[in-house]
């Protein structure tokens, strides 16, 4: 029984891609928090059900053709539904944010499918890498950039320093999480990467590098204990991850834990800078 509801729940959460769904709204929460900016509700809704729709069409279809062919299936019902709900939520969105979005979402397309016959962003050498990080990292602070001129307090927080300092904190911690991916796929995955280039354990530790860059810029930017305390907690913590991802052997474990930081650096700086 304990077996069953288990294998039910990852099936919703990794199957379905609902956690990562998810853990894409936890980052706007997280920019949320640090920067004192409060994201209307359609931004989460549209980062939701983008995601979701996004990472259940790349997990299985190959081409947008054999998406059309394949229709009688639960993950295509899905990638419907969710596109529609983000299509809804898309509508509420100011039309600076409307046309970044699209940008990014052309992006993230041509990273997968070769659309309007350009080559897909796949057949890049080491493009993945800085590529995945760099539209995780602007999921969650597109809004919050465009809208510079009706946050107030950001000159009392010197704002352009503190939020590249907060990109470039994001852009190390991306990276970090997706080169123990990247490790995973090495024998499945046709694309030039990382650790096929470098080999596992250089690649793992650049990873813990880049965590190690996560704290140091952060200690640089944010100038304070409690900020300081959060971030070597989720670098710790994800490094120990990190480290130890070659010998996991359950997929979904793999998931949950690298997938979970992002997660858990939102809960960690909510605990520690709530106050």
């Amino acid at each position: 029984m304990i077996s069953k509801s288990t294998r039910l729940i990852d099936v919703f959460f990794i199957d379905f891609d609902f956690f990562i769904a998810f853990c894409s709204v936890s980052i706007l929460l997280f920019f949320s928090i640090l920067m004192k900016y409060h994201y209307p509700f359609s931004v989460y809704g549209f980062t939701f059900t983008s995601t979701l729709g996004t990472y259940n069409l790349f997990r299985t279809y190959k081409s947008f053709q054999t998406f059309y062919t394949e229709w009688r299936t639960v993950r295509f019902f899905v990638v419907i539904l969710s596109f529609a709900f983000s299509g809804l939520f898309f509508l509420f969105l100011p039309l600076e944010v409307q046309v970044f979005y699209c940008v990014v979402g052309f992006l993230t397309m041509l990273y997968k499918f070769n659309i309007f016959g350009l080559v897909s962003l796949r057949s890049v050498p080491y493009l993945k890498l800085p590529l995945i990080a760099v539209i995780w990292v602007l999921t969650g602070s597109i809004y919050l950039l465009l809208n510079f001129s009706h946050y107030n307090d950001l000159n009392q927080m010197n704002d352009v320093h503190r939020i590249s300092g907060l990109l470039l904190m994001e852009l190390f911690f991306f990276i970090a999480i997706t080169i123990p991916f990247d490790v995973f796929g090495m024998i499945e995955d046709d694309m030039k990467t990382v650790p096929k280039r470098l080999g596992v354990q250089k690649s793992l530790l650049i990873s813990k590098i880049l965590l190690v860059l996560y704290v140091i810029t952060s200690l640089f930017i944010f100038k304070r204990i409690e900020f300081l305390i959060a971030s070597i907690l989720l670098a710790g913590i994800t490094f120990s991850i990190v480290h130890w991802s070659p010998k996991f052997q359950n997929k979904n474990l793999k998931f949950y834990l690298i997938d979970g930081t992002i997660i858990l650096q939102t809960i960690l700086f909510y605990l520690f800078l709530r106050g």
